[in-house]
């Protein structure tokens, strides 16, 4: 498939403020709502539009990364209650049947619990949404094979519950077998960024994310982990 056009600077302009809107609104009104969570989503597929495009202005993509920096840790807490709140229910479930018999599985809609908190899933799916956008910014930004855990690390202000929450929600995004409720668009180049992201959170254990901040953090020093652990 061909890229598509650039857009023209105006064009690229008011998406950004579009999007910067989006974000300060989410931002006073919290991620507990699905409008909420949902208008984010929006704003953040309109910043990413400007970097799916040859020719993308960047400034236009800082001028949202300035105000969605300040409200990560708020949209961090928001999204990790309502998935700790609701991941038991929204899960997949393996059912054994008896005599060794195999299993199969059971999908959450067709669960009694699930008919409880149907409207919840919507949210669910919709925080889900804020995580692969998200990262889809930053990660269109720097490119699918430069995004390393460096990145994620810096973006998620070194913070581990940004990092792993947002990991956690992008990943999970559009799985098979989920009924889908929430009204929530799709990046056209998801499995990329998936095994982009995958492959930033896998390195976040690295050491040289660990010892990032030691003063003799650099490519020359031979440091014994015994001294670390000092």
């Amino acid at each position: 498939a061909s890229s598509p056009e650039p857009l023209p600077s105006e064009a690229a302009a008011a998406i950004g403020v579009l999007a910067v809107q989006c974000v300060l609104a989410a931002a006073e009104a919290g991620l507990a709502s699905v409008a909420a969570a949902e208008l984010l989503c929006e704003g953040l597929a309109a910043a990413a539009v400007i970097l799916a495009v040859e020719g993308h202005q960047a400034n236009e993509v800082v001028k949202v990364l300035q105000p969605l920096a300040a409200a990560m840790d708020g949209f961090a807490v928001d999204i990790f209650s309502t998935f700790w709140r609701l991941d038991d229910i929204v899960r997949p479930r393996w059912v054994f049947l008896p005599h060794g018999q195999g299993g199969y599985v059971k999908h959450p809609e067709e669960t009694g619990p699930f008919q409880k908190h149907a409207k919840d899933l919507r949210l669910y799916q919709a925080l889900q949404g804020v995580c692969i956008w998200i990262l889809a910014l930053i990660v269109r930004a720097v490119g699918y094979s430069q995004f390393t855990a460096f990145c994620l690390w810096d973006f998620c202000n070194e913070d581990v519950l940004q990092a792993l929450v947002f990991a956690k929600g992008a990943l999970c995004f559009q799985q098979a077998g989920a009924a889908e409720a929430a009204c929530v668009r799709v990046p056209h180049d998801l499995p990329e960024l998936r095994n982009a992201i995958l492959g930033a959170l896998l390195g976040l254990g690295s050491q040289d994310v660990a010892f990032l901040r030691c003063e003799d953090a650099h490519p020359e020093a031979n440091v014994d982990i015994t001294v670390r652990n000092e």
